[in-house]
């Protein structure tokens, strides 16, 4: 289940070649401008496949500040300025970038204002405090202040609007962009271009600014005219024996890239990356021999691990998943946390992913700790001020490592941790600023919750997970993601079946029930075989636990029988060698539902079918894979070849089925320990005294009866506030029965001997 909800999430979004720089005041200054638009600008430029570059976060302390700045504005391709504050170095800069001829998009809104009282010295302000406080900042007039810029090149925006409104950032950015496209293109040509020789471009230049144009916009061209183009280029380059910059080698694998993620098939989204990585592998080898660029290296390099991370999701998981953390840490031994901190984020973000992934297949302890470690480290630099969308990305991998290591080792402590990443991320992925990403957080929050409801807080831990998992459904609905929907239905359903075991049985199995129906009629037979056969499973669990409330036979047994009928319906899909853990499972409850009908009809045939299905469970080697799922069917399978003794005529058969039994208990124990599982181990050595109280009346009345009574008197022992008042009533009476008929068997035995 969970492998399934995190495919769905898995695809990996790349910045681009194409700089965007972002000039804006600091959050001193203009605080509304950082936590707000921000946030939406980068989410936007990300969209359109642009890399948005924080101007004031990319210049670092004790660094020419001068140079920084000219060198930023000359590789970008677009800039926004936002006036809000009116700062002095916003002004330096846009003055900067309209000398360069930079297509620019300002940007303002409606209450922007000139925050004139931080231009003060802190000395000044001691002594003229009064004053200041006096002082209002002014509106921003651009007619005043800047009057060559009279409004007929501002673009307005409302800071109060919703996002669907017009003068809404998002909504205003991306009818800017579009009205900018070709200025864009064309000064993208310029940047790739501008080292090209005159006489080698002029014959190159329509296939470049062909390739460029694609680039911006993927999804308005075909995989088909990108191969032709990079093909032409080829062709062009080959006859005039001449070398382009690998720069342009570089859009032609990011564009391939970028297309992978807007194709209409598996094939051709392999095709994609497959072509990135080529290029981007040939351009590596080409930048080694010529010009021994470490930082074009390694920046080739983390390309060529983020494709293979993406291939991963398609095709050799594995092997792509190792061959891209062994590329990123080669890229590493170049970035350094000092001299590259973005590049260094990305690197130990991506590796942190890829080891997240990687758990599922191997050595899933050592991996999910690599991953955190990397997380952990990118982390160091990402704070939720910094890059708030980072920051939320990074904090919900470090989730889903800390939820597979949660698997094997401190179960509680591990799931907690992951519990608050996602809350951490939840500061950024609101419902208002990030529905899609608010919704898969909720998700992912409420199947942890349901994972830690089985080591505390069980009742209230399940109750979270349906709140959070009905958060989810306020963004994925029906309509928008029909199978993002009924997963978090078929996850809900779950949650229900489980809380019915503690309270309101009755209505929380047919809240189960509803749900579970819910969720099929998405994951039909036809359209996800697999996902209907899972769903299938837990309802015919649902429909066991719904008899069990029932106490009126009629309606008990029919719940039995849709019990039986459905699971036999999933297990047409599961078999033992496609998903032998889920095989074993639906087997085990095919096994109950026929145990539970034995008592009202057929018995002794309902039985063997129990025992049969039971054994048909074993066969999946369950006791590494599941071992209290192997535990479990091994006391179920003793307590109906215990059943089935008292059926049969023969004596011979009575005893090999209780032996058979002591032996399935036993080996439950070996699983059922006092320390591991205190209720399990009760439950156990229960049966094993009531098995032994039945066997001692054909054999070894005497030798059975003592082993009865020792079971029942460790099961006595333990003090657990889980074990209830029926349990140990079942304890006392079946104990006081073993004792009774030890103590007549010596007065027997005392007969016996006087008689002699």
């Amino acid at each position: 289940m969970m492998e399934q909800i995190e495919d769905k999430f898995k695809k990996i979004v790349e910045p681009t070649e194409l700089q965007c720089l972002i000039v804006f005041s600091d959050k001193k200054h203009v605080p509304y401008v950082y936590s707000n638009m921000i946030n939406y600008i980068q989410i936007i430029l990300e969209e359109k496949n642009f890399k948005p570059i924080l101007l004031n976060e990319n210049i670092r302390s004790g660094e020419g500040y001068f140079e920084r700045v000219e060198e930023l504005v000359d590789s970008c391709v677009l800039a926004i300025v936002l006036l809000d504050g009116f700062r002095p170095n916003v002004l330096f800069e846009f003055g900067l970038l309209k000398s360069k001829k930079k297509p620019i998009i300002i940007i303002q809104s409606y209450d922007a204002y000139i925050n004139v009282k931080t231009l003060y010295d802190e000395s000044i302000k001691n002594s003229t405090q009064k004053i200041l406080n006096k002082l209002e900042n002014p509106k921003l007039d651009l007619k005043k202040h800047l009057s060559d810029y009279a409004g007929k090149h501002i673009t307005f925006i409302d800071n109060m609007a919703k996002s669907s409104d017009n003068d809404h950032i998002s909504q205003v950015l991306t009818k800017e962009i579009e009205n900018k496209y070709n200025q864009i293109i064309q000064e993208a040509k310029y940047i790739k271009t501008k080292n090209i020789k005159q006489e080698i471009l002029e014959p190159l230049a329509p296939s470049l600014v062909r390739i460029i144009t694609m680039h911006g916009n993927v999804a308005k061209y075909t995989i088909e005219e990108i191969t032709k183009t990079e093909n032409e280029i080829r062709t062009m380059v080959k006859e005039m024996s001449i070398k382009l910059p690998h720069s342009i080698y570089g859009i032609i694998a990011e564009t391939y890239n970028a297309k992978s993620s807007n194709v209409a098939s598996i094939e051709e989204e392999i095709y994609c990356l497959k072509n990135a990585k080529r290029i981007f592998e040939e351009s590596l080898s080409n930048i080694e021999n010529d010009i021994k660029n470490n930082i074009e290296i390694a920046t080739t390099k983390i390309k060529i691990g983020i494709v293979l991370l993406n291939l991963s999701d398609i095709e050799n998981k594995k092997e792509n998943l190792e061959k891209s953390i062994t590329i990123l840490k080669e890229a590493l031994k170049i970035i350094t946390k000092k001299n590259n901190p973005e590049e260094y984020v990305q690197i130990q973000t991506k590796i942190g992913i890829a080891y997240s992934i990687l758990c599922l297949f191997s050595n899933k302890k050592e991996n999910a700790k690599k991953s955190i470690e990397a997380l952990k480290e990118a982390l160091k630099i990402i704070t939720l001020k910094r890059d708030p969308e980072g920051y939320a990305q990074i904090q919900i991998r470090k989730s889903i490592a800390y939820y597979g290591l949660s698997d094997i080792e401190n179960k509680k402590e591990n799931l907690e941790k992951s519990i608050a990443s996602i809350k951490e991320a939840l500061k950024f992925r609101t419902q208002k600023i990030d529905p899609k990403g608010y919704a898969h957080a909720q998700m992912l929050l409420g199947i942890r919750y349901g994972k830690l409801s089985d080591v505390e807080n069980e009742k209230e831990n399940l109750k979270k997970s349906i709140e959070a998992l009905k958060e989810a459904l306020k963004i994925i609905t029906l309509k928008r993601d029909p199978e993002g929907y009924a997963t978090i239905i078929e996850n809900i359903g779950v949650t229900y079946d489980r809380l019915a075991t503690i309270e309101n049985k009755k209505e929380n199995c047919k809240k189960a029930i509803n749900a579970l129906k819910e969720a099929l009629k998405i994951k039909t037979l036809k359209r996800d075989p697999e996902g209907h056969a899972h769903v299938k499973a837990n309802l015919g669990g649902t429909y066991i636990k719904l008899a069990n409330i029932i106490s009126l036979n009629t309606i008990k047994k029919e719940n039995l029988k849709k019990s039986i009928e459905t699971l036999k319906e999933a297990l047409k899909i599961i078999t033992l060698k496609r998903d032998p853990e889920g095989y074993a499972q639906a087997h085990a409850k095919m096994a109950v539902a026929y145990g539970e009908l034995s008592n009202i009809e057929h018995e002794k045939e309902n039985l063997k079918k129990s025992i049969e299905a039971v054994e048909e469970s074993l066969k999946a080697g369950t006791k590494e894979v599941d071992p209290e799922g192997y535990a479990f069917a091994q006391t179920s399978l003793a307590n109906s070849l215990t059943r089935l003794s008292k059926l049969e005529n023969k004596k011979e058969n009575k005893i090999k089925n209780l032996k058979k039994a002591i032996n399935m208990l036993n080996e439950a124990l070996k699983i059922r320990t006092l320390k591991r599982n205190p209720q399990g181990y009760v439950s156990v050595q229960i049966n094993l005294g009531v098995t032994y109280g039945i066997f001692s009346e054909i054999e070894n009345e005497e030798e059975n009866l003592k082993k009865s009574i020792n079971a029942l008197k460790e099961a006595s022992k333990i003090k657990d506030s889980n074990i209830n008042l029926k349990i140990r009533q079942t304890i006392n009476k079946n104990l006081k029965i073993s004792l009774t008929r030890l103590a007549r068997t010596k007065i027997k035995y005392k007969k016996k001997i006087s008689l002699r």
